[in-house]
């Protein structure tokens, strides 16, 4: 029996990681199930060129080599697809087993994990694996930003994409933010004992709060461009490719770090994927129970 899996890379890689760590627990139960199970990549890369492998960013060899891209097409004209509640994640199938037919794919992400309504779902997966799925260019440049550090707070501050390069003065004008920035400036006051990662994809307000709190620290990347949907927004011709790459590099490693936070404070209009390796991997918190209630500051 053939399965094939379909992995999304489209939009942040927070919602890449979250695929990838999703389709590891998938493969394993299909592989599981009996099915010669294989990996396709859907791409559409917001930071580098989408005709590039994903190598610089993640570490795939837990699908031992089994990974193609770009073939869904050709996948979905001869398989079955296996119906599912998401469609974040696709499984086409030669046959559908008894066992495959009540099968629902687990979506590893901070949405998934947040949600009550999700949460309280009988049998419910969580992650079990301690594999990381990081390039090591990636935990390189993480060992970098960390600095020997082992415990931090941290501040995931997202705004919409017509904000990106909006000053801080003008960005606290604006009633939501305003409101938000203030929650921020509590937390920070209140922290001023620990260390405090700001991470932000408008660098000003970044700068703003690293320039006025001596406990508040970023990390300083090597390439600075719009964050972090670099690719979608710059000419392909502004940068070069590697340029691309390391900054694509850069933010992973951002989100990576979030896994070294014992309280991540995060603002955003929705809840962000770009949270799921530091909730999923975090080192102070790895209870799923509590997890959520002792790590997510609100």
């Amino acid at each position: 029996m053939k399965a094939y899996i379909v992995l999304q890379c489209i939009s942040g890689l927070g919602d890449q990681y979250s695929s990838v760590l999703s389709g590891h627990t998938i493969y394993r139960d299909l592989t599981a199930l009996g099915y010669d199970t294989e990996i396709i990549w859907t791409v559409n890369n917001q930071y580098f060129d989408s005709n590039l492998p994903l190598d610089p960013i993640f570490d795939l060899s837990e699908f031992e080599g089994r990974v193609y891209y770009g073939i869904e097409p050709e996948i979905a004209a001869k398989y079955t697809r296996v119906p599912q509640i998401q469609n974040s994640t696709r499984i086409y199938v030669s046959e559908i087993t008894p066992e495959l037919s009540s099968y629902e794919a687990p979506l590893f992400c901070f949405d998934t994990y947040y949600k009550k309504a999700v949460r309280d779902l009988p049998g419910l997966k969580y992650p079990t694996t301690d594999k990381q799925f990081l390039s090591k260019d990636v935990l390189d440049i993480v060992e970098n930003f960390r600095q020997g550090r082992e415990r931090i707070k941290g501040i995931h501050f997202r705004v919409g994409d017509l904000h990106l390069e909006t000053p801080y003065t003008s960005l606290y004008e604006i009633q939501a933010y305003k409101i938000a920035l203030e929650k921020v400036t509590t937390f920070l006051e209140s922290n001023n004992d620990s260390e405090i990662m700001v991470c932000s994809n408008n660098k000003n307000t970044v700068n703003f709060f690293e320039n006025n709190y001596n406990n508040v620290f970023q990390n300083k990347f090597t390439v600075e461009m719009k964050r972090y949907y670099s690719y979608s927004y710059l000419t392909a011709s502004k940068y070069t490719q590697e340029e691309y790459i390391r900054h694509a590099q850069e933010t992973a490693a951002e989100m990576a770090m979030f896994k070294y936070c014992d309280t991540i404070f995060p603002y955003n209009t929705f809840h962000s994927s770009f949270l799921t390796y530091g909730i999923t991997h975090n080192i102070h918190h790895k209870n799923w129970n509590t997890k959520l209630k002792d790590l997510i500051y609100e």
